[in-house]
C-alpha cells in the first residue's frame, strides 16, 4: 500500500460528561475514552466485558470527533529488514500516513534497497546528514572496496528536502532531522532548556516538532502547549564489523490532534517507555 497521502483520519470517540458531580471523567471512563481510541480494550476490560458496557450505559455518547495518526521513522540507516518490519506493523495499526525524519543510509547493509522500498511506498522523507554526507562521497573517488550507490538512489537522496511541514487536525506538524537549523546538532530531552524549546518551535513554524538524529526516543512537553518528539532509530542491525551508533529498532505514532506520542518496536510492535518531560518543571518526567 502506497503510503504518500497527505492526510488520512480514522475515528475516535470523545466521551464527556457523567460520572462525577463536576462532569469530569472517572477513571473508567478515561480508561474507556482510550479503549474506544486505541481499538483496543482497557486495562482489566474485554472487548465484550461487563465493565465497558457498563460504562456505555452510565455515559451517553456526547461527540464524534476525528483523529489522524501519524506513523515516524527515523535514522533508517540502511537496515532493509527493520524498515519492512516497521511499513508492515504500521500497516497492522491501520496508519496510512507516513514521513521519515532523515538519514536514510550508511551504517546498515542495504542502503540501495532501503531507499527504493521507500519509494515504493512513497514515504515523505526528508534529508539527514548522513544522507548529505553520501552525496558528497559520490562526488569524490570512490575508496577502494566501496559500493558506490546507484545514479537513481543519489538522485532520490539529492532530492530529498531539509524540511516537512503540514497542518494536520488543526495542528502544525513539522519535521527536521536534527534541529531546525541544523543537520548536525541534535536536541537531547535532559538538557533542554525552556527557551531553546520555544526558539525550535518558532523556527520551525510548528506546534509539532518532529526530530532525529540522537537516536533518543522522547516526548519533551513546553508549558505554553507545544510538543517536540523523537521516535529513535529504526535500526537494528547495521554492519557489526564496523563502528556503529546505537540501535533501537524503533518507530514512533502521534495521534492527532490529541499529540498523544508513543514508541514502538518494529519487531513485535510492543509500545516501550521512553523518556516524557515538561520543559520547565523540575523533576517532571
Amino acid at each position: 500500500m502506497a503510503r504518500g497521502r497527505e492526510k488520512t483520519a480514522t475515528m475516535a470517540f470523545s466521551f464527556g460528561g457523567g460520572g462525577r458531580p463536576d462532569g469530569g471523567r472517572s477513571a473508567s471512563a478515561t480508561q474507556a475514552g482510550r479503549w474506544w481510541r486505541l481499538g483496543g480494550p482497557a486495562p482489566g476490560v474485554g472487548h465484550f466485558g461487563s465493565g465497558i458496557l457498563d460504562w456505555l450505559l452510565a455515559h451517553r455518547l456526547r461527540t464524534l470527533l476525528p483523529m489522524t495518526r501519524l506513523a515516524i521513522l527515523s535514522d533508517v540507516h540502511a537496515d532493509l529488514s527493520a524498515l519492512r518490519d516497521a511499513l508492515a506493523r504500521i500497516e497492522r495499526m491501520g496508519i496510512e500516513l507516513v514521513v521519515c525524519a532523515g538519514d536514510l543510509v550508511d551504517y546498515g547493509l542495504h542502503p540501495e534497497e532501503t531507499i527504493q522500498l521507500l519509494r515504493d511506498e512513497a514515504v515523505p522523507c526528508i534529508r539527514g546528514n548522513h544522507d548529505r554526507w553520501a552525496l558528497e562521497r559520490a562526488r569524490q573517488p570512490p575508496k577502494p572496496g566501496a559500493k558506490p550507490l546507484p545514479k537513481e538512489a543519489l538522485a532520490f537522496l539529492d532530492a530529498l528536502p531539509l524540511a516537512w511541514n503540514r497542518r494536520i487536525e488543526d495542528v502544525r506538524v513539522a519535521v527536521r532531522h536534527g534541529t531546525p537549523r541544523s543537520d548536525m546538532h541534535g536536541i537531547f530531552p535532559e538538557h533542554l532548556e525552556p527557551d531553546d524549546a520555544r526558539r525550535f518551535l518558532e523556527q520551525a513554524e510548528a506546534e509539532v516538532l518532529i526530530v532525529g538524529h540522537t537516536h533518543i526516543p522522547f516526548a519533551l512537553s513546553t508549558l505554553g502547549g507545544g510538543l517536540i518528539v523523537n521516535p529513535g532509530a529504526l535500526l537494528r542491525e547495521p554492519d557489526r564489523s564496523k563502528p556503529h551508533p546505537p540501535t533501537g529498532g524503533t518507530f514512533g505514532v502521534l495521534d492527532l490532534p490529541s499529540r498523544d506520542f508513543r514508541v514502538h518496536r518494529a519487531v513485535d510492535g510492543e509500545e516501550i517507555e521512553i523518556l516524557r518531560r515538561t520543559v520547565g518543571v523540575r523533576d517532571r518526567r
